[in-house]
Order: C-alpha cells, then sequence, then structure tokens
C-alpha cells in the first residue's frame, strides 16, 4: 500500500511557525479519518477516534507527532490496519525524513504498540470476566424463534435473561487458550447481532461438535455463521466438527490455529455465494494460506448465487448441490474484503 505524504506549511521560512505546522497536521489527521481523543502531544505519540478507510468509529487511531525541531513530522495509523501508517505528515519542502528521523519514528511505533498491546490485553481480561459470569447465570436454550426460523437446533447454547439482551440467543466464542472470551448476541428476530463490548475478538471461534475433536477428525469445516454450521453438521451427519469464525475476516484467522492444532486434517471452507464474493474471497484467502503450510484444504459454496448452506438445506429438495472452487497456491490478497460488523 502506498503511503501519502503531506507537506505542512507552504511558507517560505526556514522553519515554519509552530501554530501553522499544528493546524496543518490536526487537518492532516482530519483529512485521513482520524480526530484527536485529547490534547494534541506536540513531540510524541497520541490517540485519536478512527473512521479511516470507511471503518466503524472507534477508539482506535494514534498518531506521532515531533513538532520542536527544525523539521516538524508525523504520521498517523489505525491499529485496525497494523502498524503501517495510514499516511506521513512534514512541513519540510522535500517531503521525506531523515535516518535519524525515520529512527525516532520506528522506536515511536514500537513504544505504541507495546502499550497498545497492554491496555488490550487488560480490557479483553475484564471483558472476559463479565463474559462468564453471563454464560455461567444464563439457562440453556431448549429452543429459540431464530433457531425455528433458520431450522436448526441448539448446540449448546444458552438464552440471555437480561437486563440487556433479554432473550437474545448467546454463543460463546473461544480463543487459542480454548477458554470462552466472548459472546455473539442473536435476537428472536436475527436481526442485528452484536458482539459483547471490549471482549477479544479477532481470532475467536465457536464449535459445533466439540466432541469430534478429541476422536482424531479427518476433516473439520469452516463456516462464518451458526444457522450455517448448524445445518452443515446435520447434512455431514454429525460426523464432522464445525467452527464458526463469526464473520469473512475470522474465516481468514482462526483456521490457522486449528492448522497448528491439526496439522494433517483436511480443512473445509464453506462459503457463502453472495454477489459480493466476499464469503468465497476469505475461504480462497484461508485455503490457498493452508496450502502454502502444505496442508490440504477445500473449498465448498452452494451452487445458486444469493444463497448459504442454512438457506441451501432449507430451500433444495434431494441432494445438496455443492461448487467445488478450484485454488492456486499463491497468497491473495482481497482488499474489498473490509473489516465489518457492529460492536455493543
Amino acid at each position: 500500500m502506498a503511503i501519502k505524504i503531506s507537506s505542512g506549511s507552504s511558507k517560505n521560512f526556514k522553519r515554519p511557525l509552530t501554530q501553522d505546522n499544528v493546524t496543518s497536521f490536526i487537518d492532516f489527521l482530519k483529512n485521513n479519518g482520524l480526530e484527536l481523543a485529547e490534547p494534541l502531544n506536540e513531540h510524541g505519540r497520541g490517540k485519536c477516534y478512527s473512521e479511516a478507510g470507511g471503518r466503524d468509529r472507534r477508539l482506535k487511531g494514534w498518531y506521532y507527532f515531533f513538532l520542536h525541531q527544525e523539521y516538524p513530522f508525523g504520521a498517523c495509523f489505525d491499529w485496525r490496519a497494523g502498524d503501517a501508517p495510514l499516511a506521513q505528515w512534514t512541513a519540510n519542502q522535500k517531503g521525506e525524513i531523515s535516518p535519524e528521523e525515520q529512527q525516532k519514528a520506528a522506536q515511536a511505533v514500537i513504544e505504541a504498540r507495546r502499550e497498545y498491546e497492554k491496555e488490550l490485553a487488560k480490557q479483553h481480561k475484564e471483558a472476559q470476566q463479565e463474559v462468564l459470569k453471563i454464560w455461567q447465570s444464563s439457562p440453556e436454550c431448549t429452543d429459540h424463534p431464530y433457531l425455528t426460523n433458520k431450522n436448526v437446533i441448539s448446540h449448546g447454547l444458552r438464552v440471555s435473561e437480561g437486563p440487556d439482551y433479554e432473550g437474545y440467543l448467546l454463543i460463546p466464542y473461544r480463543d487459542e487458550t480454548k477458554q470462552i472470551v466472548t459472546l455473539s448476541y442473536i435476537p428472536p428476530d436475527g436481526g442485528q447481532k452484536w458482539w459483547h463490548k471490549g471482549a477479544k475478538r479477532k481470532g475467536t471461534w465457536a464449535v459445533i461438535g466439540a466432541n469430534l475433536l478429541q476422536q482424531a477428525p479427518t476433516r473439520i469445516n469452516y463456516v462464518e455463521g451458526y444457522a450455517t454450521g448448524a445445518s452443515w453438521f446435520d447434512y455431514v451427519q454429525q460426523q464432522e466438527p464445525v467452527i464458526i469464525t463469526g464473520d469473512a475476516n475470522g474465516m481468514k484467522e482462526v483456521p490457522k490455529t486449528f492448522h497448528k492444532w491439526f496439522p494433517t486434517v483436511t480443512h473445509v471452507f464453506l462459503a457463502d455465494n453472495d454477489e459480493s464474493n466476499t464469503g468465497q474471497e476469505a475461504a480462497e484467502v484461508a485455503a490457498n494460506w493452508i496450502k502454502q503450510q502444505n496442508g490440504k484444504a477445500e473449498i465448498k459454496l452452494p451452487e445458486e448465487q444469493g444463497l448459504d448452506f442454512n438457506d441451501a438445506v432449507n430451500q433444495l429438495e434431494g441432494e445438496l448441490i455443492v461448487k467445488e472452487v478450484p485454488m492456486d497456491t499463491q497468497e491473495v490478497d482481497f482488499a474489498r474484503n473490509k473489516p465489518g460488523g457492529r460492536i455493543m
């Protein structure tokens, strides 16, 4: 990804006015979808609200800004986009920074990453305690309007008794520790779904047929949503475990964990056949990653566009028509697979 470099004041001074550069840098942040969350730090790092790249507005942005030197410079970031800067800013007309300044910038990134991960770990730990309290106090699901509408049954789900999200279906998601770290909340009408606020999300998964993971499985299936997973679990006569990734981004991340645990199994990716191709593209990224590790992978999607496997199983009579998707062994990067999903 090319990095934009914005110049500051165009006035013909060897050292442009301080206030001009402050104003220029704040405008630079706004132009890149960031807004200061606290007073500007004129020589160091600071936090921002970010909606860069069309993302949801969240406190995930940050910047470094070094004003008090001959040629001020800075950059802005969004943790959801990784450690690389979204854009860089400089007050000198060369549009570049010196090796010494590059070293200072690199150190700022290292320190920011360390601080961010420490804060995030604390946030996740606190949220996990909330999640476990809710989960342990919620009754098992015997039936639920969402499940009835989707024509599937509960596989270890529970129902929230409130006061928040009363009547919502609860799906427990785990991480590489195999412990529950977050919950997905599904309303009775199947409308807007939510994730637990502040809880860990990246790389988390739910499972149908957990006991099968302990019996040396030969195939592990991956789906985005619960209803699709429950439908496929029945379709394979409950003989193969199904991993629910939550969304297309999860489809790319979660299989990396399971490949470490089960390097010899065939990883089967069940993609939604949606018009945007988001589901198929995520499945292709995941499957090709598995192939690059010398693993075995397959991609399947319903023959008819606009369907997921829950739709297909419910609507089609007789044998389910499954479209096999050919794969290459090159890494695929689909820029159009944008982050999604609202957070509670």
